[in-house]
């Protein structure tokens, strides 16, 4: 599961988001490995859950 928080304040005024998320982990274990990338200042990005 995975929550989401988002909080925003201005002078004049204090609003206030908050939006929860709830994700299936089992589709989302489909994304996780090692990503390979090509002219970034990085070589790979790896996703896990968590």
């Amino acid at each position: 599961m995975i929550a989401l928080t988002y909080e925003a304040s201005a002078q004049t005024a204090t609003p206030s988001l908050t939006a929860v998320v709830a994700l299936d982990t089992a589709a989302l274990k489909e994304y996780a490995g090692k990503y390979k990338f090509e002219g970034l200042p990085f070589d790979y990005m790896e996703v896990s859950l968590k």
